[in-house]
């Protein structure tokens, strides 16, 4: 069994016990002051190094220094040793970075690959197909002067034809002087009364002045003064003093010929307002011909030029047909027609809408004709062909992506358009983008 020494400090002496620890001297019985001798020999020898040291020995001194210079190397170590693994992360995650993008770097420096970006304009030949080599080398033929294809000609020489609302005719025929005479004589005999002859001489005055001469005008297209003859011609001679009796015979016995002229008169007063739309109309039928005169001539810069024209009239016409135009006032010498009839001829003046012809379909046509004529002009087509024959260069030479942005901006003629659509199908494919023209 082991012992242990220890020492009294209070007393000054040693005993010796089986157990580690001493509660108290058995000597003085002081328990504060006890210590076990090893300690104590220990914390001497602490001492003595450090006072060997404090007062320069050799050999102490040196062993000091030495630890202290060890605890800094064992430090850098550790801090170079974390620094390095930073580092090896950084790498790790660079290294994964330039894979994604195709390129590689030793970490020697020494050895270094890129791979070419996707949109670089060589492409590796294996790439292509021999079809699609083929189709890339193939080279429309460009004549000195533009020729719409089958498809564009039947466009361009497609007339549209478009018919208005109005027919410019009278609701009836004018009437003769037989025919007013003969509808005076029923008249008499179906109410058994006979005008006077110098009354009747009077109506048949006033029916050539105004009626017939209404008729003469007219067929000269003068519609306002037509209309105005014709309200003149209703300004009948009283019968009698007593306008009961002057509407109750004269006007009974002639309303016939008053409802006639009173509905050619509705009819003018619709023709006159819609005569403003007729000549929009007639200028679009007259440029629209000379239009298809040059189509068929096949010179497209003049009928490029006459599409220009023409589509403002339609324009024009459109806008005229929605507006609404009240006729012309009656003349003054309305005031002579009876009160009766004045009123019928107000209600005349509430005209309806125009009826605008169909412009619609003139309008298309002229866009899909305007479309053609725009490359086929020489200026555009001289500049399209180079623009063709560039791309074709570029091709050759492996410059795809270039290539690809010149044939982008080729719209026509049909051939050409076609040619170039077809070899962009092929240059998106290598180079894996649209041009941007």
């Amino acid at each position: 069994m082991a012992n242990y020494q220890f020492t009294c400090d209070h007393c000054g002496k040693s005993f010796t016990l089986e157990t580690p620890e001493a509660k108290e001297c058995p000597v003085c019985f002081w328990s504060s002051s006890v210590r076990r001798k090893d300690e104590t020999e220990v914390s001497e020898q602490i001492g003595h190094i450090g006072s060997a040291a404090s007062s320069g020995h050799p050999s102490l001194g040196n062993g000091l220094k030495f630890l202290r210079i060890f605890l800094k190397v064992l430090f850098f170590l550790a801090v170079l040793l974390g620094a390095g693994y930073l580092a090896y992360g950084l790498y790790g995650k660079l290294s994964r970075h330039t894979a994604e993008k195709g390129r590689t770097v030793s970490i020697s420096g020494v050895e270094r690959t890129e791979t070419k970006n996707a949109g670089s304009s060589t492409v590796p030949g294996p790439v292509l197909t021999p079809e699609e080599k083929t189709l890339l080398e193939r080279v429309v033929p460009t004549p000195d002067k533009p020729q719409p294809s089958e498809a564009e000609k039947i466009v361009l020489l497609r007339a549209v034809k478009f018919k208005t609302g109005w027919s410019g005719q009278l609701p009836a025929p004018s009437w003769t002087l037989p025919q007013y005479e003969q509808m005076l004589s029923e008249q008499e005999r179906f109410y058994k009364i006979t005008l006077p002859r110098s009354y009747k001489n009077k109506l048949k005055d006033l029916f050539r002045d105004k009626y017939l001469a209404a008729g003469d005008v007219f067929a000269k297209g003068d519609l306002l003064s037509t209309r105005n003859l014709l309200v003149e011609s209703l300004g009948f001679p009283l019968y009698s003093t007593n306008v009961q009796k002057h509407r109750g015979v004269a006007l009974t016995m002639l309303k016939p010929f008053i409802n006639d002229t009173l509905s050619k008169i509705g009819a003018l007063n619709q023709s006159l307002v819609e005569q403003g739309q007729r000549a929009k109309e007639s200028e679009v039928a007259v440029s629209y011909a000379a239009l298809m005169n040059s189509l068929q001539a096949g010179n497209w810069d003049e009928a490029l030029r006459s599409v220009d024209q023409v589509a403002p009239v339609v324009a024009q016409a459109q806008d005229a047909a929605r507006q609404q135009v009240n006729p012309p006032a009656y003349p003054a010498a309305i005031n002579l027609v009876d009160q009766d009839i004045q009123r019928a001829m107000a209600d005349l003046t509430a005209t309806a809408p125009a009826t605008a012809a169909d412009l619609l379909r003139v309008r298309e046509d002229l866009a899909q004709k305007r479309d053609i004529l725009v490359d086929l002009e020489i200026g555009q087509y001289r500049k399209t062909v180079a623009t063709y024959q560039d791309a074709l260069a570029r091709i050759k030479k492996g410059d795809y992506e270039d290539a690809a942005r010149d044939l982008a901006t080729v719209r026509g003629p049909e051939s050409l358009r076609n040619d170039a659509q077809a070899k962009l199908a092929v240059l998106r494919k290598v180079t894996s983008k649209d041009p941007v023209p």
